[in-house]
């Protein structure tokens, strides 16, 4: 080192020597106690909550504070949102925070917000616990499933809304709605998407020259319908469906999520199809909600094992059950799978060939079986007359009152 780097490398010794004490730092490079040297965490770092609208909050939730340092450190707990709540707001040393969620006045949907903890004492604060409050409606739908193959001829957009409404005036209060099935597996466990693709090419999915549902769907707009677009899904990539098909029709009024019939995903290698993970079903939650804060997943089966084991957010549970020999055994299963999932939505689909035996009988099948489920299924969320049967029960020219 010439003599020139010596003076420079003397002079700067000089000047970190006259500034570390300034700045706090001691000899051996410690930091002082007018600096922060304590530690803190938060445990969890989300919370999850689930309420109906109009009913009684969800029950609160604790967050701990642990110090991972010397000293006790000092810290105030700050939240976002008129629907959050936290106390006490401040404290010293570890503790626990009580977090409530009040779902009061607040519409349907997906909410977030967030608890802010800051300890002056601790180099890592603040510290941020996310939570979401998912709020479900009191509304009820009622309504029609619709296939190409399950209805034949094919009825006119016109029999279709009338369904609608008429099956939601029978079961009294509910508001007319539909699951329109957009895409059906084939042998292979290719989807088949009935409309234009966007071009390129998808692994399992393939489309059809014409478009089958846009006029459809424009005229439910019209009459102020909610529409839940179905697919099968068999082997094809999940949320490469739910980007096709609500890239396409995403646009419109009345389409008011997604769904998917677990039966048919991935079937040509599990018998009634693969059991849904929790993983998958938040990352296709996650997708849709990503649309429309509004939107629902809904997540088909007869049984309740195919379903996610505690992933809820965004999702609905629709039993398609059928074989039973009585409406009081339909009405005890349907209990049950209410039961089960509570207090996330549920819907019922029905009106099955197999269970003609006995809801032919009744005076009038869609009133009977909606006021059969209503009292006992709190969580009651839509009621769906299958289109195999939909015209012994909506005659083609019938005149809803």
């Amino acid at each position: 080192m010439g003599p020139g780097n010596r003076r420079k490398a003397a002079l700067i010794v000089i000047l970190l020597a006259l500034w570390a004490p300034a700045a706090g730092i001691e000899a051996d490079g410690r930091q002082d106690r007018g600096f922060p040297t304590g530690k803190i965490q938060v445990v969890p770092s989300l919370i999850k909550f689930t309420a109906v609208r109009n009913g009684p909050p969800p029950e609160p939730q604790t967050v701990g504070i642990l110090n991972l340092g010397k000293e006790p450190p000092m810290w105030t707990a700050r939240t976002s949102g008129k629907w959050l709540t936290v106390s006490p707001t401040s404290g010293t040393g570890e503790g626990g925070l009580r977090v409530t969620a009040d779902p009061a006045l607040l519409k349907p949907g997906i909410y977030q917000g967030t608890i802010t903890v800051r300890a002056p004492g601790a180099v890592n604060s603040p510290q941020q616990i996310k939570v979401i409050l998912e709020v479900a409606g009191k509304d009820l739908y009622a309504g029609f499933r619709s296939s190409r193959y399950g209805i034949n001829p094919f009825p006119e957009p016109g029999y279709w809304a009338r369904v609608g409404k008429e099956m939601a005036r029978r079961v009294g209060g509910a508001s007319p709605a539909g699951i329109w099935i957009v895409g059906v597996t084939l042998d292979d466990g290719t989807c088949e998407l009935n409309f234009p693709g966007p071009g390129g090419l998808y692994p399992k999915i393939i489309f059809l020259p014409s478009d089958q549902n846009e006029a459809y769907l424009t005229f439910f707009d019209s009459q102020g319908m909610s529409v839940w677009l179905q697919v099968e899904p068999g082997d094809a990539d999940v949320p490469t469906l739910i980007d096709i098909v609500l890239d396409r029709y995403g646009r419109h009024p009345c389409v008011a999520g997604f769904g998917l019939d677990v039966e048919w995903y991935r079937w040509t290698t599990n018998t009634w199809g693969k059991a849904v993970t929790d993983d998958e079903a938040a990352r296709w939650s996650t997708r849709v909600l990503a649309r429309n804060p509004s939107y629902s997943t809904f997540l088909k089966h007869w049984l309740p094992e195919r379903m996610p084991p505690s992933f809820r957010t965004g999702l609905l549970f629709i039993d398609d059950s059928q074989q039973f020999p009585s409406l009081e055994a339909m009405v005890d299963e349907f209990q049950a799978w209410g039961r089960r999932f509570n207090p996330s939505p549920v819907g019922f689909q029905f009106g099955y060939e197999a269970d003609r035996i006995w809801w032919a009988g009744l005076s009038d099948p869609p009133a009977a079986i909606g006021g059969a489920l209503r009292g006992p299924i709190p969580n009651l969320h839509s009621l769906i007359w299958v289109d195999f049967t939909l015209r012994e029960v909506f005659l083609e020219r019938f005149r809803p009152k």
